[in-house]
């Protein structure tokens, strides 16, 4: 269990984040999100303050549908990403992040006091429901052995269904890449539906697996992609933004900037290798800075790095950057070489690398380590610095000690050391000599040898 946003959440299950994340890709799984605030708005009123008060046109939906949107500040900030469900002519669940659930009440309370009919009603629901997500192309098959109302519900579709005796909520959206729903169930019956789902087939999912499923579908974490400081048009979302309607917080800084140009913009990057970027890092081209990473992590689907930046406008997708990796985090260029770690350029909303991860164009080619692993078993002894099996290394094609081989002390004297014998699971071809070396005893540790998996 892990703090996020006043709430206790699990970042895994017993089956660890890799599995949750694959059976979400492949089956299905069930989140616990009830730390997702909602906020009941009720009253002839609530179309309109809802209107004023968000970034998105209502009127381009109607009852009965789902609307993701924006709170704005005055300055164009994202204050909080919202999806509001629309339930009937006047009732609408608006739906905030954990943290800025008060945030959002605050915003549609100035909108009460503006209000001259006297009908319109927020509060703050969140307390007397659970909400659960449930995901993956086997999700509502699933469900529907739970309840076939809740799993028939189409995508950004909102309605009712009955469970124990109690009416719920359900709505065909979610935060993975994948179809499913998110259902919302009295506190009352929220364990039992929860055991139900469980019975069903349905696997638990935690906090960890949720965010490299969003990662990998280029969806943007408030905090990170955005926030104060960051513009819907920054994130690529001028969808969001409904420039045809009346007048909300932050629009005419919007307007200002997109008349202006937009600087920096939201893209995607892929990353060779297995080491992950990470949040903060530098992203460089041709030696200068072009942004900096906003999420990153491996993506599991990929098998490589996947990350979202604020970079130039002038970045164009497919373009080649690299990642400062200084401050101990280092990564490795393929080759070997300690350093910066290359980065592909691509737009975070862009067409997928495979069936459903969009986080980026390129394409992932093994490195200098596995090139040469390839076809061996899953064990072999190589070079600590050129990443080569022990007999294909640098050492080999140097006439005198290698700047990183060690040396030892032996009588006295310092001796340069040879590389040892190779792991007996590794290709037969590559083993040494039989002879019997003088540091024969000697661990591989201190040969500067390491076990690498391939």
């Amino acid at each position: 269990m892990v703090p996020f946003g006043g709430w206790e959440m699990p970042l895994s299950y017993p089956t660890g984040t890799l599995e949750e994340h694959r059976l979400c890709r492949s089956e299905a799984v069930v989140f616990d999100v009830s730390h997702l605030g909602t906020v009941r708005v009720e009253g002839e009123s609530a179309h309109r303050a809802i209107q004023g008060t968000f970034t998105n046109d209502l009127d381009r939906v109607s009852p009965g549908r789902a609307q993701y949107t924006h709170l704005l500040d005055d300055s164009g900030g994202v204050l909080d990403d919202i999806i509001v469900w629309w339930i009937d002519d006047e009732t609408f669940d608006v739906m905030p992040n954990a943290s800025n659930t008060q945030r959002v009440s605050d915003a549609l309370a100035g909108a009460v006091a503006g209000d001259t009919s006297g009908q319109l009603k927020v509060r703050d629901t969140t307390a007397e429901r659970a909400v659960l997500a449930v995901q993956g192309p086997d999700a509502r098959q699933r469900l529907a052995a739970v309840s076939a109302d809740a799993a028939a519900v189409g995508r950004f579709r909102v309605a009712g269904f009955e469970f124990g005796g109690h009416a719920c909520t359900v709505a065909g959206t979610g935060y993975t890449g994948e179809d499913g729903v998110e259902c919302a169930v009295p506190v009352a019956v929220a364990a039992e539906f929860w055991d139900a789902l469980l019975d069903a087939g349905i696997q638990p999912a935690g906090l960890g697996a949720r965010d490299t499923l969003r990662l990998e579908a280029g969806l943007p974490l408030h905090g990170h992609e955005l926030g104060v400081g960051i513009t819907p048009l920054n994130a690529g979302l001028g969808w969001v933004v409904g420039w045809d309607k009346g007048e909300f917080p932050g629009r005419s800084a919007l307007e200002t900037q997109r008349a202006a140009g937009v600087d920096p913009v939201l893209r995607g990057l892929t990353t060779e290798g297995r080491r992950p970027p990470r949040e903060g890092q530098a992203v460089l081209r041709s030696g200068e800075q072009v942004g900096s990473v906003t999420s990153g992590n491996f993506s599991p689907t990929l098998g490589h790095g996947v990350a979202m930046a604020m970079l130039s406008p002038d970045v164009e997708p497919g373009d080649v950057l690299s990642l400062d990796a200084r401050g101990g985090r280092r990564a490795r260029r393929p080759g070997g070489h300690r350093g910066a770690g290359t980065a592909h350029a691509g737009s975070p909303h862009a067409e997928s690398l495979g069936p459903r991860a969009r986080a980026g164009r390129a394409t992932f080619e093994p490195g200098h380590a596995g090139r040469y692993a390839a076809g061996h078993e899953p064990y072999a002894w190589t070079c600590s610095i050129c990443l080569a099996p022990a007999r294909r290394c640098c050492a080999d094609r140097l006439p005198r000690r290698p700047r990183h081989a060690r040396r030892h002390r032996s009588r006295g004297q310092h001796r340069p050391k040879r590389h040892g014998r190779v792991h007996p699971r590794a290709d037969p071809a590559l083993r040494l000599p039989r002879r019997r070396p003088r540091h024969a005893g000697l661990s591989a540790r201190r040969l500067g040898l390491r076990r690498l998996r391939v």
